[in-house]
């Protein structure tokens, strides 16, 4: 973006002089700006609502996301919501970081001060638990009307933000995952997309080695674990479940891979896809819009195929995990606060509202700005071609969600530890890397349900 200051217009014979401040009034405006960075709130957003509106109620929202992101909401807001419903929106944008659970950020300490916002945007999806373990957040099933508004969802996504019958956020945001692939490379070297993992091991591979090239795979033992009809946790969320035979199958399959297949553990599978050295991986949304955006020597060249799957009862189950991306929760504790931040919600969430704010933001910013909606219809109204979209709705079809618990951020770790201990140092066989893992896993559950006061026999 290109800023002026000023732009002046003379005829030729005119010189034009370049206009410096003096050292007095550097001196004011330094002095002015210092006295200003004591009472101007640099995380706001200003409003455009126009003063015969009817304001009877102010609520606090928290954004985290980019200001051009914050402004097209408190635009909206004023435009569409406050007018009918005579609720004052106050945006404020603060760093992604700041509104999860975990060490000490800007969320957790207003919380504590007493002066947290009424409703939070952007939240990741495995913090919603998290704070309502700590009784700090609005379980929005409390709400008459909850079932209508989760219509608008796929029930799914909102696994991770269950706890104890309650519902502690509405998704905001939801992911797909899918397999990318070069059509001119696979055009010139006769490949097939695989429809299995044995299509993929004993059919693309060799043939994609033979010229040199590579296949990509995320370190994402989801997909593996829910096509083998796996678990991470057992039914009572207690223990890990990953201690049964599934689970090892899955873990097993998901290292050879790497091991005994080739595919690199760590690999830049944006420039190596442009570049056709790995003409065919897995991805998500977001390497999606990298392509889009990153990528425009290969438009037409590139596509999506639903992820290779296991043959089971006559169809290929293509599972994988991480649909839910972020979320959207109530942190007001006074009863009326609560109400509005749920209108609000009802509003910002409608097929409507994030129908405008993805055309908004796409139009404004370019297509890096595309909104991965987690409302259904309004994700399925952006200006996706008739193949991705088919791709697309398929894969959601076969996403599922991994359910947060007490202590379960200590899963992810010990999956990852494992995986290192096999594929990278290889100094622990499969199974043993599995069965430390779940012993490290349910030592760290059986900790947090002590703390907090849950146990098998409560």
């Amino acid at each position: 973006p290109l800023m002026l200051d000023e732009f002046s217009l003379t005829s030729p014979d005119q010189s034009i002089k370049a206009r410096k401040a003096n050292f007095f009034e550097k001196l004011y405006t330094s002095c002015y700006n210092f006295v200003l960075s004591f009472i101007k709130d640099y995380n706001g957003v200003s409003g455009t609502l126009d003063d015969e509106s009817m304001v009877t109620q102010t609520i606090n929202v928290w954004v985290a996301r980019g200001t051009e992101w914050a402004e097209t909401i408190k635009y909206l807001a004023d435009a569409e919501f406050t007018p009918k419903t005579g609720i004052l929106v106050n945006i404020h944008v603060v760093p992604s970081s700041q509104l999860n659970a975990g060490s000490a950020n800007a969320l957790l300490l207003s919380l504590i001060s007493g002066d947290a916002p009424d409703v939070a945007l952007g939240v990741t999806s495995s913090s919603p638990v998290e704070f309502a373990i700590r009784d700090a957040v609005c379980d929005l099933s409390e709400f008459d009307d909850f079932s209508n508004v989760k219509e608008r969802f796929m029930e799914k996504n909102f696994v991770p933000f269950q706890y104890q019958d309650g519902v502690y956020a509405l998704p905001e945001t939801m992911n797909f995952t899918c397999l990318f692939y070069r059509k001119d490379i696979f055009e010139k070297y006769g490949y097939k997309l695989p429809d299995t993992w044995e299509d993929l091991y004993y059919g693309v591979l060799p043939q994609m080695y033979q010229n040199g090239m590579q296949f990509y795979m995320p370190q994402d033992f989801s997909i593996f674990l829910y096509q083998n009809n796996g678990s991470f946790y057992s039914e009572d969320g207690l223990t890990s479940a990953l201690d049964s035979e599934a689970a090892y199958t899955a873990f097993k399959e998901y290292t050879e891979l790497f091991t005994n297949y080739g595919s690199p553990a760590s690999a830049n599978f944006l420039t190596r896809f442009r570049t056709g050295e790995m003409p065919l991986g897995v991805g998500s949304f977001s390497f999606y819009i990298q392509l889009c955006t990153a990528a425009p020597e290969l438009l037409g060249n590139w596509g999506i195929a639903p992820l290779p799957g296991i043959w089971e009862d006559g169809q290929i189950n293509r599972s994988s995990g991480g649909l839910a991306a972020e979320a959207d929760m109530i942190l007001a504790k006074d009863e009326e606060k609560k109400s509005a931040a749920w209108e609000f919600l009802k509003w910002w969430s409608s097929t409507e509202t994030q129908v405008t704010y993805s055309r908004e933001l796409e139009s404004s910013i370019g297509i890096e700005a595309r909104w991965n909606s987690a409302n259904r219809e309004a994700f399925l109204a952006l200006d996706w071609s008739k193949g991705d979209v088919e791709v697309i709705e398929e894969m959601w079809t076969w996403a599922t969600e991994t359910p947060v618990l007490l202590g379960s951020y200590y899963t992810t770790r010990y999956i990852n530890n494992a995986f290192n201990s096999v594929v990278i140092s290889g100094n622990l066989t499969v199974r043993d890397a599995l069965e430390e893992a779940v012993e490290a896993i349910n030592r760290e559950l059986k900790s947090k349900q002590i703390e907090y006061g849950v146990s098998g026999n409560d």
